[in-house]
């Protein structure tokens, strides 16, 4: 998993806190309506953090705007990259 979160900075606070998700999980999938409201929770933080981290920027409530990539058409497809 160390891997992953190095190639994609967005997962590197999920990869951290993987074991503390895990129990979440654990612990709420004996909820007999289905929902893991904290472990929902908690991912959302994380997955925000790891926005932040890749790059890229909140605008409102729920909305955020990606890094800024640059594409390049080439014959009949579009070949995209990030800017660092």
């Amino acid at each position: 998993m160390g891997e992953v979160a190095a190639k994609f900075p967005e997962w590197t606070a999920l990869v951290r806190q993987w074991s503390e998700l895990t129990d979440l999980y654990k612990l709420e999938s004996k909820n007999k309506n289905g929902m893991a409201p904290q472990l929902y929770d908690r991912m959302k933080v994380l997955i925000d953090e790891g926005r932040i981290a890749a790059g890229w920027v909140k605008t409102g409530p729920g909305s955020w705007r990606g890094p800024k990539r640059t594409e390049v058409p080439f014959g009949k497809f579009t070949i995209s990259f990030d800017n660092d």
